[in-house]
């Protein structure tokens, strides 16, 4: 009995003495407010880039001796002509037909034009590329009735690519990027021969053809197509009004120039990187696609 009292007192002492291991105790710091910053401005939503330029207009040299009368804004313009009293504008999709002194857009046809319509034969032409090549193609100016399409291959060959026509004494007369001049009737070639080497622009002036080049602007006898002179001038865009000719040089400047000298007078640039002239009942209309805009200048 003493023996088994003895056993667990020592029992009782051993578990009295038993070391416990130390609780790990973590103490946090306090924590700290961070301050509170301003929410970050919102950055806008990426849009995806835009088919067409902004129709913010650029900076235009308000030329004292040309008041602007008339501005006429378009998305996606492209290119434009005019003539009694209309114009007809190219916006990407579809081909629109404006009186331009009120701005009014009066129809639309669903021609895609790859080079500006010009007027002859009292009907709009302009060349397309089909599914059969590119054609030339006149329509009436008023209902978009198509009046005749003619392939290239049938009338130049295959390889030609017009850049630009006009009506001058009873034929047409078209121009290639090889420097190549053609005469034809509405359905007909009838003559071609060479012009100067990038050929882009085209003006009539009652006796001569105007014809300007990448590198010199040729003048040529409407009535025998013999060439008068060839000019150092690179211009971009012809169109004749008011006895003048008027055209664009490589940097953009409006020219005025003599019919008979050829003299120039420089009045500035009226748009940034204006593309086109045309000239309608007294007006000078200029093509601006980057700011999207046709300006009506007069003289």
């Amino acid at each position: 009995m003493k023996f088994w009292v003895s056993l667990g007192l020592l029992l009782l002492l051993l578990t009295a003495c038993t070391v416990q291991p130390a609780q790990t105790v973590v103490v946090l710091p306090t924590a700290t407010s961070l301050p509170v910053e301003a929410s970050p401005t919102p950055l806008p939503p990426t849009e995806p880039a835009p088919t067409a330029l902004p129709p913010t207009p650029s900076p235009v040299v308000r030329l004292p001796d040309l008041p602007i009368v008339h501005e006429i804004y378009l998305s996606g313009l492209q290119f434009a002509c005019a003539a009694d009293g209309y114009l007809w504008a190219f916006d990407g999709a579809l081909l629109g037909l404006w009186d331009p002194r009120p701005g009014e857009r009066l129809t639309q046809f669903d021609y895609q034009p790859v080079i500006p319509p010009f007027w002859a034969y009292q009907s709009l032409w302009f060349a397309v590329v089909s599914d059969a090549g590119p054609e030339l193609v006149s329509i009436d100016p008023f209902t978009g009735d198509e009046l005749s399409r003619l392939p290239f291959a049938d009338l130049f060959g295959p390889d030609v690519v017009i850049s630009g026509g006009l009506e001058a004494a009873g034929w047409i007369w078209l121009i290639d990027t090889d420097g190549h001049f053609w005469l034809m009737s509405p359905d007909q070639v009838f003559l071609d021969f060479a012009g100067p080497s990038g050929a882009r622009a085209l003006a009539f002036d009652d006796y001569r053809i105007w014809v300007a080049g990448t590198e010199q602007t040729w003048r040529i006898d409407a009535g025998s197509a013999e060439v008068i002179d060839k000019l150092d001038l690179q211009l971009t865009a012809l169109t004749y009004g008011n006895g003048r000719i008027w055209a664009l040089d490589e940097t953009g400047a409006l020219l005025s120039l003599d019919p008979e000298t050829a003299e120039p007078e420089s009045f500035g640039s009226v748009c940034a990187y204006p593309s086109d002239l045309a000239w309608n009942d007294g007006l000078l209309w200029v093509t601006c696609p980057p700011d999207q805009s046709l300006i009506a200048l007069q003289p």
